[in-house]
């Protein structure tokens, strides 16, 4: 029997190796952990810096082409790296479990979930089908499923009911240890604040030991007891969370944290980390972040610092100049931002009116003996209008419509119903020279640059492209030109980029590309569709500034399409949210986030975890979506904690709630739901 201090998982000097047509890459460089029963460790990091070869290392599935070189791994004291194939498979689900980044890749399409976990029950412990099928009944309404989705196929499940049923999985013998690999990097804000929230209700209960992979801050710092930063193959800072996020002891510790936009205080400046980590670990005898630290010195290129206690000996640090960084690099700036740290809402010239914009998408599906082709509205009634110079933010969870709108803006998807007029000339009817005119005035930046560059493309064509096909200036103006922006994106010096491919740069650097390619033939509109939720953090941070620092210089009007609201709130002054193709709330930026005034709005909020604290507001759970019931007259009525019966037969119209155009869709503020508000007459986050 493990005592509750016991070490569940002991990680030593662990060194890990991948082969490959250039030599030997080290991915992990001496790393040292220890988990114990009940606790929670946050392993954060950059990509390719090793957080997911370690995972795999723990439970033996490295790749063929990687192999330890040196270091043990031991759960509940015996080595994994020695046990033969039936040991391993004994200890695999049983002792430890993985739950996946990716539910949809990890369960199998051919089969029902509930006998995918049925399965792993027969496997190990021999049951017969109907207690394992009770077990797996358990487990469903330990995560908030209902068992008569049991039955169901993996491809029949929204991607947050697909992560619960892969830690109904990982939970399923009851293992001690549960490793958690970036398990809701793709899901929705709510959907990943509600699995946060159940992940840790159940660890209060089972008491396993739990580690998970992220990188994102705020969600470590709301779950996690423990934190380890990796970069380069190696851990730079670990200790106790709150610790390291009060008084950071390492400069890329810093950079990280001042990479993260707030939903809280006043809007500041990101910093992010120049330059890009390496590819795996150096075996030199120097630093890994000296050529991207700012405050390195001759001694961090000649002598690799090792992991040590701070100043104060609540954490360990692998820094030379560790005693200083506090004082050196604090993280929370001093001086905000612009008006007061708020984007001030313009009242430009109108530069698109977009009015009553519906669009429908024809669900064919197989229907020679069924029923006839059904529409689905993607966009429904969408009204706004968009000012010289200024910058919207449209948010909204997957499915609300918030990229067919601006796929629809632009020309690209054929509205069903309603106008959009930009610079007062009806979009729908531009031809010829005048819809060249068009393209070349709206612009649009995609969300995966790995996928909008042509990868057969050099970049100096990729950028020229659109120049050529525009007809703008001859060929040796348009070298000039690409030049040129290239330097105003942060590509410089451009001759190092010209002739390279998108598979020779960065993801940094290719989003770059795709900003520097959509301003190239100097547009007015610029649409930007979640441009940076494929990128680190550190990354992220620099594009963000990039895009704030070109928008304000060239007076560019923007609409900024995410999920994420802090984003949203560090380049926009102004913010629409959408929910099942509707805008449900609009108004200032600063007004719709401090003072939402519909549920969903506030709801979203809630469930942001962030940087600023370590307390989780608590949240309202939202019932799932439901497809069975007659869809309502309030899109939100079937989840909304506040609803009342005129909610599901009177559909609700945009009513002001405050001044400079805050509006919310929401029987509260109506006529119907009089004295049903907060004392402020606010959804109160």
């Amino acid at each position: 029997m493990v005592s509750a201090t016991q070490a569940v998982l002991q990680v030593e000097g662990l060194q890990i190796e991948y082969r490959s047509g250039r030599g030997a890459v080290r991915a992990v460089n001496g790393v040292d952990l220890t988990l114990r029963q009940g606790e929670t460790w946050g392993l954060v990091g950059e990509s390719g810096c090793g957080k997911s070869t370690l995972a795999k290392a723990v439970l033996r599935l490295l790749p063929p082409s990687g192999h330890v070189v040196e270091g043990r791994i031991l759960l509940d004291g015996v080595d994994v790296l020695t046990l033969s194939a039936e040991e391993l498979r004994r200890l695999r689900w049983a002792a430890i479990s993985i739950v996946p980044q990716n539910a949809l890749n990890a369960l199998n399409p051919v089969l029902p979930v509930g006998d995918q976990i049925t399965e792993i029950l027969s496997c190990h412990q021999g049951v017969g089908r109907r207690t394992a099928r009770e077990r797996v009944r358990e487990l469903f309404e330990m995560v908030s499923l209902p068992a008569s989705r049991m039955g169901a196929y993996p491809h029949q499940f929204s991607g947050g009911m697909r992560q619960r049923v892969a830690i109904a999985a990982a939970l399923a013998l009851e293992p001690r240890l549960i490793i958690a690999d970036e398990p809701t990097t793709a899901l929705d804000i709510i959907t990943q604040r509600l699995i946060i929230d159940r992940v840790k209700e159940i660890q209060r209960q089972a008491h396993f030991a739990l580690l998970w992979i992220t990188h994102d801050l705020g969600v470590v710092r709301g779950l996690c007891d423990r934190l380890a930063i990796m970069y380069a193959g190696e851990i730079v800072e670990a200790g106790a969370v709150e610790e390291v996020f009060h008084d950071p002891g390492h400069p890329y510790t810093v950079g990280l944290l001042s990479s993260v936009a707030t939903l809280g205080g006043d809007r500041r400046r990101l910093r992010g980390i120049h330059g890009n980590p390496p590819h795996g670990a150096s075996l030199e005898r120097r630093c890994q972040f000296a050529g991207r630290c700012p405050i390195a010195v001759e001694t961090c290129s000649n002598h690799r610092p090792s992991l040590a206690p701070s100043r104060d000996g609540t954490r360990l640090v692998a820094c030379h100049r560790a005693p200083e960084v506090p004082d050196l690099l604090a993280w929370r700036p001093v001086s905000p931002v612009g008006h007061g740290g708020f984007l001030p809402v313009t009242a430009g010239k109108p530069i698109l009116e977009v009015e009553k914009v519906a669009v429908d998408f024809w669900d064919h599906g197989l229907h020679w003996f069924g029923p006839s082709p059904r529409s689905v509205r993607a966009v429904d009634g969408v009204s706004f209008v968009l000012h010289d110079s200024e910058t919207l933010g449209i948010v909204g969870e997957s499915g609300s419509g918030k990229t067919t709108l601006a796929r629809t803006l632009l020309r690209l998807v054929r509205p069903t119903e309603g106008a959009i007029r930009y610079k007062g000339r009806a979009v729908s009817t531009l031809r010829g020279e005048e819809l060249r005119w068009f393209r070349r005035e709206v612009q649009i930046i995609f969300q995966d640059p790995y996928e909008s560059l042509n990868p057969a493309f050099t970049i100096s064509r990729s950028i020229e492209e659109p120049l050529r096909v525009l007809g703008a200036s001859h060929r040796r103006g348009r070298q000039e030109q690409v030049r040129e922006v290239l330097g105003r994106v942060g590509l410089s010096p451009p001759s190092e980029f010209l002739h390279r491919y998108p598979h020779e740069l960065s993801g940094g650097q290719l989003q770059r590309v795709s900003i520097a390619r959509a301003l190239v033939v100097e547009p007015s509109l610029l649409i930007a569709d979640e441009p940076v939720s494929m990128l680190d953090v550190s990354i992220r941070a620099e594009i963000l500034s990039l895009l704030d620092d070109l928008v304000q210089e060239r007076h560019l009007a923007c609409i900024y399409v995410s999920h994420d609201l802090a984003l949203v709130r560090y380049l926009c002054s102004r913010t629409l949210v959408m929910y099942k193709g509707r805008i449900i709330e609009e108004g200032p930026t600063e007004a719709v986030i401090r003072r939402p005034h519909h549920p969903y709005t506030a709801a979203m909020i809630r469930a942001v975890p962030t940087v600023e604290h370590g307390i989780l507001v608590p949240l309202t759970v939202l019932p799932q979506e439901r497809t069975d019931v007659p869809q309502p007259a309030c899109r939100f009525y079937p989840r909304c904690p506040m609803a009342f019966d005129s909610c599901r037969w009177v559909e609700p119209g945009l009513e002001p709630v405050g001044t400079n155009g805050h509006t919310a869709r929401c029987h509260l503020f109506g006529p119907l739901g009089a004295g049903r508000t907060d004392s402020q007459g606010g959804c109160t986050p």
